[in-house]
């Protein structure tokens, strides 16, 4: 109603109830995104695999760490051809090291594009881009300020739907 003393309105309510379910969806959907690191220890059999994508001299170098893979000389052939089939653009070389298993020594071997392109089928195509120079240190202090920032954004929202009359259940 237009000019209700106690400041409570249709719109508003439902206009809350939207912006409310939004940011449920929002954290919701945030938790079920897929990791950026893909399946690769899965499709690998290692217990663990972490690829990064860096600039050098030479070029464009993946390097690639895995950790509790079941044997060290023919899983760093098949990490190097995982990693070369799901790559989404093409690479100079990648380095592959893996450490665990059954011998307590790291392998450590080095593919040239050449290399993975003979071996193991056309991976990429497409020019090689430089691997972008970023200090992701900024992201990780922003990132608490926004969920304090969405915090306080929602117990506004909640405070004001109180006011004007609404009845929140908490369930636990």
């Amino acid at each position: 109603m237009l000019g209700d003393p106690t400041g409570s309105s249709l719109g508003g309510m439902a206009l809350m109830r939207v912006a409310v379910g939004v940011v449920v969806l929002a954290l919701v959907c945030s938790a079920c995104m897929p990791r950026s690191s893909g399946d690769l220890d899965v499709r690998t059999g290692c217990t663990s695999i972490t690829a990064e994508r860096t600039s050098v001299a030479a070029g464009v170098v993946m390097n690639v760490r895995a950790a509790g893979c079941p044997g060290t000389a023919a899983t760093v052939d098949h990490i190097a051809a995982t990693v070369w089939r799901s790559l989404r653009q093409p690479v100079d070389e990648i380095r592959v090291e893996v450490s665990g298993g059954g011998s307590r020594l790291s392998t450590t071997a080095l593919f040239s594009r050449a290399t993975l392109s003979d071996r193991f089928g056309g991976g990429p195509s497409g020019p090689v881009v430089a691997a972008p120079e970023t200090d992701d240190a900024d992201l990780w202090l922003l990132l608490p300020i926004a969920w304090i920032v969405a915090g306080f954004g929602a117990l506004l929202l909640v405070y004001r739907a109180a006011r004007a009359g609404a009845v929140f259940l908490v369930f636990r």
